[in-house]
């Protein structure tokens, strides 16, 4: 009978140990699987991420590109001068061309406004960098609509305020700066 109960409490103890190893194990595989899951779902948003910033980036090319074209096109069109001023623009054939460069710089800049909005809302709003961002595009939008606002509808324009409106220097440097704080946002995500 000592045997018995030997035997007894033995197996007993036996299927304890078991049972507590195998609960030890369930609750790590548990806690690995969570790990795993939480390290997959970050690289995901890391990924979508990425990959915003990286169309942020294409956006802003494309942007750049537009207003060069824009600089480009202004710059070959040239200005009728009347037969008796050396120094004053026909006011008509000037508004005209002004009128269609100011819509053009007006589309270019709604276009590059919505689609970039569109992808930065996409982005953490609570992170630092995309808030450097929205800083940096705050500037350049302002900059180029009060650019497009100073155009003159129909007056008659000399050769050195024509040159003003027409300067896309600040517009440029501008895109540069949003450019140069897009891509540190990206690399700094990239490393992360």
């Amino acid at each position: 009978m000592v045997k018995f109960l030997g035997s007894y409490a033995g197996a007993i103890i036996a299927v304890l140990g078991v049972y507590w190893q195998v609960s030890k194990q369930t609750q790590e595989s548990k806690k690995d699987l969570e790990s795993t899951k939480k390290n997959d779902f970050d690289n995901q948003l890391k990924l979508f991420d990425l990959t915003q910033l990286g169309n942020m980036l294409a956006l802003i090319g494309s942007y750049q590109e537009d207003i060069e074209k824009l600089e480009v096109k202004m710059a070959r069109l040239g200005f009728p001068k009347p037969k008796y001023s050396d120094d004053t623009y026909n006011a008509y054939e000037a508004a005209k061309i002004l009128k269609q460069y100011k819509k053009e710089l007006q589309d270019v800049l709604e276009t590059f406004r919505r689609n970039f909005t569109g992808v930065r809302s996409l982005l953490d709003v609570n992170d630092e960098r995309n808030k450097e961002v929205t800083s940096a595009y705050t500037k350049l939008y302002k900059a180029v609509d009060s650019h497009g606002k100073s155009i003159p509808a129909t007056t008659s324009i000399g050769q050195e305020r024509l040159e003003k409106i027409i300067n896309f220097e600040k517009i440029k440097e501008l895109l540069k700066d949003l450019k140069d704080v897009g891509a540190e946002y990206y690399t700094s995500v990239r490393s992360y």
